[in-house]
């Protein structure tokens, strides 16, 4: 979110950053001290986080453990909150062959990963201690993938993955909403991995950074894409189908100046990016009115994300034009994951 780089904004929020930082802390050391209780369960737990609010990658990277586990022989679930949600509860998102519910009910990120993982049970809970039992009872599985787990302390961990935005953590420190950080930075002590996303340069002078503050496995991911996946043909192609063409993009995502970037960077052109907020739920006049314009300014792809395509598949208006989605991959130390994970 621009408003984090603004210097006026975070010297006129400081006072209620203060606040948050003080309910965290205390927060954080009743379960040091055990007075807030937390739980285990007899199933393996990997928990994938961050200290910020979103857009660090956890659904890529999530995905990309839970295919690496398989393949591994693993029996694997995902247990998420099911941000922006039309439900409360327990709702089981997947039973293993893809999703039976709506992604309404099941929240974007969950319902995306039910989608491409038909395999793999998801079960969404606001109560990640109920979500948890209800998936090792019902499925038996061998690992559970926690989304968005850092902050929730209420259930124990086996491994705590932590991501971090490099070009944030050099920006603006400071915590909600002066801003974008759930937590301050000696929170990072409690990761069993911290992985740094963004450019070579800023995840080297982070790396030096942390290297004097916490003892736990760094590196860095790359979380990007090398094909997009065409709705109309069903087929996967090049990424470079996108190079020098007009495109049109939609998103609702957590940090869409990164997919700006990276569109730029493969050499497309941007005649119209459409931004609405993270885990928008789209009507279908926001749709049919996007592509209105895209005929009238003469583009020629439209491109939008995993996430949001799981939410707009169904408006008829898209199926009159091409669409084409990136495929947002992660790529990880497997050398890490087979000394901490299998």
């Amino acid at each position: 979110m621009r408003i984090f780089e603004s210097k006026i904004w975070r010297f006129c929020a400081w006072p209620f950053s203060l606040v948050f930082h003080t309910a965290s802390f205390f927060r954080n050391k009743f379960y040091d001290w055990g007075i807030f209780k937390s739980y285990r369960l007899n199933t393996k737990i990997i928990s994938v986080g961050n200290i910020s609010v979103g857009g660090t990658g956890k659904t890529p990277v999530i995905m990309a453990l839970a295919e690496y586990l398989q393949s591994n022989g693993k029996t694997v679930a995902v247990l998420s909150r099911g941000y922006a949600r039309r439900s409360r509860g327990i709702v089981v998102v997947s039973e293993g062959n893809g999703p039976v519910c709506g992604v309404e009910q099941a929240g974007d990120e969950p319902f995306l990963i039910a989608s491409l993982f038909p395999q793999i049970p998801v079960v969404v809970a606001e109560d990640r201690v109920a979500g948890g039992r209800k998936i090792s009872s019902r499925f038996n599985s061998e690992v559970i993938l926690l989304d968005d787990g850092f902050q929730h302390r209420k259930l124990q961990r086996d491994l705590e993955i932590v991501l971090l935005d490099s070009r944030r953590f050099l920006q603006n420190r400071s915590l909600l909403p002066a801003g974008p950080y759930r937590e301050g930075a000696k929170a990072l002590k409690r990761a069993s991995a911290i992985f740094l996303v963004g450019q070579e340069a800023h995840n080297s002078r982070v790396m030096k950074k942390l290297r004097n503050n916490v003892n736990c496995h760094i590196d860095t991911v790359d979380i990007s894409s090398k094909r997009v996946w065409l709705p109309g043909s069903a087929l996967y192609e090049s990424i470079e189908l996108l190079r020098g063409k007009k495109i049109f993009v939609i998103s609702g995502i957590g940090q869409p100046e990164k997919l700006h970037t990276y569109l730029q960077k493969i050499g497309c052109t941007i005649i119209a990016f459409r931004h609405f907020k993270d885990h928008h739920v789209y009507k279908e006049y926001e749709i049919t009115k996007a592509v209105a314009e895209f005929h009238a300014i003469g583009a020629q792809i439209l491109v939008t994300t995993w996430k949001d395509w799981v939410k707009i598949q169904s408006f008829e208006a898209l199926t009159k034009i091409k669409v084409c989605i990136p495929e947002h991959k992660a790529h990880l130390d497997l050398k890490f994951l087979r000394s901490m994970i299998v």
